[in-house]
């Protein structure tokens, strides 16, 4: 699966680096110091694209990074990451940026929202929790994190002093 349709005005596309709109949202992207500068969030992108036969293409929809597109132009980047599995759970962790004239509009809200319930409520690959790990001072991605429906867990805090660990699960979706 390539594509994924979250709303009627949102969806995520898999990345294709020969994509003109793509390579212009990861240009973006790596040139904002608040994403990928020396205090950044994100790994740069283009180290997440450097499968030179571009196998994630084929994959599902975990362990790939995706553009956000709103109508039909990319604003972000989406990475779900491969499932992770203990005795008792599976889970992904996702991990996100918009680029900067896209924020402070409730894109990131909607779009967490949208992929996080998909995620759970896909019965495919039955993932129990969904993980945002967001730096302490990262303040607008928490709020994010929350107004997505994702409650901190403090007990994460201990082992990682500047991360915050954010988790959502199918009981949590509303409705």
């Amino acid at each position: 699966m390539n594509f994924i349709t979250l709303t009627d005005e949102f969806s995520i596309k898999k990345i294709e680096p020969n994509n003109e709109k793509d390579l212009w949202m990861i240009e973006q992207l790596e040139n904002d110091s608040l994403v990928c500068g020396p205090n950044g969030y994100l790994w740069h992108i283009s180290c997440l694209l450097q499968d030179d036969n571009l196998s994630y293409l084929l994959r599902d929809i975990y362990n790939c990074p995706f553009s956000i597109y709103h109508d039909k132009n990319p604003i972000g980047f989406l990475e779900i990451s491969k499932i992770y599995k203990t005795s008792t759970t599976s889970s992904v962790e996702l991990s996100y940026a918009l680029i900067e004239e896209e924020r402070k509009k409730g894109y990131m809200r909607q779009v967490l929202t949208a992929t996080s319930d998909y995620i759970l409520l896909n019965q495919d690959h039955s993932i129990d929790e969904i993980d945002l790990e967001i730096h302490t001072e990262n303040i607008a991605s928490q709020n994010v994190a929350k107004k997505s429906g994702f409650i901190k867990d403090d007990f994460f805090h201990d082992y990682s002093p500047n991360f915050l660990n954010f988790y959502k699960t199918k009981k949590m979706i509303k409705k």
